[in-house]
């Protein structure tokens, strides 16, 4: 399944680049076809509207839900690093209610702290990066939430070398959006929180 909330890969929230090699009819159908009924669009809905969108997702026999909580790649569409939430707080829920109610679990994508926090009182079981939190620390409160909560949390590690290279490499933007992980992630162990390892493939 897609990241609800998100459009197709061939889109300004993957790879807009690879609508050059694909065309914009090739480019349109492949992202309807990846985005189902749960991209960009649910931005713009009430929280019934969704629920209802979900569950005909959530019908087609997904194995699990990955939601937007904050953006994916807003400098992509900006200039600016990933910094806006996707959906509010009543829309998260209903997202999580809808996964549980299929018997599945739900996931959130996080760039930022408010994203982080509002993903763990949606309910989620699972949350992907959440030591990528921009310039800003998770808070105190948030780290005990987690801990509290048991909310499953996918952490990337980064050595020193990579975040060197990646200083290097991909610019200001990136390692702003790294800037406090790594002093992140060592605050999630010590927090108690349920820790995985992970990575995006490409980080």
């Amino acid at each position: 399944g897609n990241i609800v909330g998100l459009d197709g890969p061939i889109s300004p929230d993957f790879f807009p680049k690879a609508a050059e090699v694909a065309g914009p009819v090739l480019g349109e159908r492949i992202n309807v076809v990846w985005a189902e009924n749960v991209g960009a669009h649910l931005m713009t809905l009430t929280p019934e509207q969704v629920r209802e969108q979900m569950r005909a997702y959530l019908g087609k026999g997904v194995d699990f839900v990955k939601y937007a909580s904050s953006d994916h790649l807003m400098a992509l569409r900006t200039g600016f690093a990933p910094n806006y939430l996707v959906f509010s707080e009543r829309v998260q829920q209903v997202i999580v209610e809808e996964a549980h109610r299929a018997g599945t679990t739900a996931q959130a994508h996080t760039t930022t702290v408010e994203s982080l926090r509002m993903a763990i009182e949606a309910g989620c079981d699972l949350i992907q990066h959440p030591n990528s939190t921009g310039p800003t620390p998770i808070p105190e409160s948030t780290l005990r939430m987690l801990s509290q909560r048991r909310t499953g949390c996918v952490v990337f590690p980064f050595t020193r070398r990579r975040c060197e290279w990646a200083a290097e490499k991909c610019g200001e933007l990136y390692s702003r959006f790294l800037a406090d992980s790594n002093h992140n992630a060592r605050n999630l162990i010590q927090s108690g929180a349920t820790l995985l390892m992970g990575n995006d493939g490409s980080l």
